[in-house]
């Protein structure tokens, strides 16, 4: 959250990234109150009317939060760059912090006040009589980090938390000039610092291989993503970034956290096997909200599936990737508003021949020509080059589901088959080593995705790589050409000793040749031989040219 103000005729930009615990209540108070309060109580810009004011503000709105009957609490880091007196202050309870970064090196800005690592605090909560152990397992184990009893915390110095009485607001400051040539300041919760130091945070940004502030901060996310991040989904997109010259600009954060409350959900979409989607409005534009069904809450898996989907997909931006608006949480389970499909490309496609009669079918078969096919197969090609070359620098997405239940259509009055792929609840992050065209094959787990459209690798779960996508590209594009499910002679067992053995089913002789012979090595029981989507993309625009798509009207 970025907020800027006039204090004192001194032109500040505040920011702020909070972490709630025990609900949402305190972070959504938190996030609402706290930089009014700030910027309503300081008298001007100086350091130390800053520090009173912020103090004081903190002291208020862990009163308010006490207060609203609500026994969650929340970490909390607020930042000011004041542009007038060009300096930078840092307040935090908690252990959400943040770091300088400019060309001379980094400095951390805040303090720690999780238990574990924190002396001070352990010797404030004995005095007062508070025990200090780890959590009990159901065997009687202690494990996880140093917590104050009752209550269960890690850290103990935060706003809210009306139920431990040993809980305090006092922040901790840190003041320094803002550095004369610029620098970039990075504020994250724990559940990246847990996972990254702040030298490697530093180095993303001092290295300078992006070209915006957006795309730098992406490449933080995903060293910390590809580490298996899982916690503190929220607060990790409400990490941001600012860029600063002499002058104070500043640069906006881009993706929108909402409060689920404000929602209305207007009608109810579909589900999957973890998930389901309402329609919803944001900002006066229709949308779908996306949330695990509450059988699938208490399934660690499935939480875990969601916070990378999330995580991935604010971060993407591709014509024919599904746009992800914002994020949240409802009783604590993350959500995510993602734009509004027209329809899904299962529902376009003909159905089979023995549930229709023969002229229903014949008029849905007449409504997918071969221009038809081809148009929704390059941009299928086009968000997976993407996903693979383009979306994260050093790393390829590997979706790792590409099946036509995961592509649909968006309103578009330039292209009614404007197409989007989404869901990806199962993709992995594959990174390239240094070597763009490292595709050598990596145990990770088989059989992930629908069992029709894997590689013969992924479904006899074999070491697999990004080429494993190439394959199910090229099956979804048969299905689609063909106007016909392929492998439904096959039971999954005789499906997977024959995909093993190289068998594919049989390729139209009516296709254009270079159709047939691009399935063809898409299809390569050898993966190595199998083009990259960089390869892909320009025949089938090549085919498409040679095979414009007419406007469809109804029949």
């Amino acid at each position: 959250m970025l907020h800027d103000a006039s204090v004192g005729g001194d032109h500040c930009y505040f920011a702020l990234v909070a972490d709630g615990h025990g609900g949402k209540d305190a972070v959504q108070i938190a996030a609402q109150r706290i930089l009014p309060l700030i910027t309503q109580e300081a008298k001007d810009g100086s350091g130390a009317e800053l520090n009173r004011a912020c103090v004081k503000s903190f002291r208020t709105l862990h009163e308010e939060i006490c207060a609203s009957g609500t026994t969650a609490g929340s970490t909390l880091t607020v930042c000011c760059m004041n542009a007038s007196r060009h300096e930078l202050h840092v307040w935090n309870v908690g252990d959400s912090l943040a770091m300088l970064v400019d060309a001379d090196g980094h400095a951390p800005l805040g303090m720690s006040h999780r238990l574990e690592t924190n002396p001070d605090e352990q010797a404030r909560l004995q005095a007062l009589g508070v025990k200090l152990r780890r959590a009990s397992t159901a065997e009687g184990k202690e494990g996880g980090p140093l917590r104050a009893w009752p209550g269960g915390l890690a850290v103990t110095r935060c706003v809210g938390d009306a139920d431990c009485h040993f809980v305090i607001p006092e922040p901790a400051w840190s003041t320094c000039p803002a550095p004369p040539k610029g620098g970039a300041l990075l504020a994250c919760t724990d559940g990246v610092w847990d996972l990254m130091s702040a030298d490697e945070a530093a180095m993303i940004l001092v290295e300078g291989a992006y070209d915006s502030a957006r795309q730098a901060a992406r490449q933080v996310v995903h060293k910390a993503v590809r580490r298996g991040l899982i916690d503190d989904t929220t607060a990790e997109f409400n990490r941001w970034r600012i860029q600063y010259s002499d002058a104070g600009g500043a640069q906006k954060p881009s993706t929108q956290v909402v409060d689920f409350s404000k929602l209305t959900i207007t009608k109810y979409l579909g589900q999957g096997e973890f998930a389901r989607a309402h329609e919803t409005t944001l900002d006066g534009r229709p949308a779908a909200i996306k949330m695990l069904k509450k059988e699938k809450q208490e399934i660690p898996s499935a939480v875990q599936g969601l916070k990378r989907e999330i995580m991935l997909m604010t971060l993407m931006d591709h014509p024919n990737v599904l746009k992800a608006y914002a994020l949240g949480q409802h009783e604590g389970i993350p959500l995510m508003i993602v734009e509004l499909l027209s329809r899904t490309l299962p529902s376009q496609l003909p159905r089979n021949p023995d549930t229709v009669p023969f002229w229903v079918r014949w008029r849905e078969v007449k409504r997918w020509p071969l221009s038809r096919s081809l148009h929704c197969a390059v941009q299928l090609a086009r968000a997976l080059k993407y996903c693979h070359d383009d979306a994260f620098p050093g790393y390829r997405i590997l979706h790792r589901d590409v099946k036509p239940n995961n592509i649909g259509f968006i309103n578009d009055p330039e292209d009614p088959d404007h197409l989007v792929l989404f869901d990806f609840g199962l993709a992995s992050l594959w990174e390239k080593k240094g070597d763009p065209t490292d595709t050598l094959a990596r145990d990770l787990s088989g059989e992930t995705g629908s069992l029709r459209y894997m590689a013969p690798e992924v479904a006899n779960s074999r070491p697999y790589c990004p080429k494993a996508e190439v394959f199910s590209f090229a099956t979804v594009t048969y299905e689609i050409a063909s106007r016909k499910k392929p492998f439904t002679n096959l039971l999954p067992d005789a499906f997977r000793k024959a995909l093993g053995s190289g068998y594919v089913p049989e390729i139209p002789r009516k296709w254009p040749a270079e159709l047939q012979s691009l399935i063809s090595v898409c299809w390569k029981l050898d993966a190595q031989q199998r083009p990259e989507f960089r390869e892909i993309v320009p025949r089938l625009e090549a085919l498409c040219t040679e095979h414009p798509q007419k406007r469809i009207q109804s029949l």
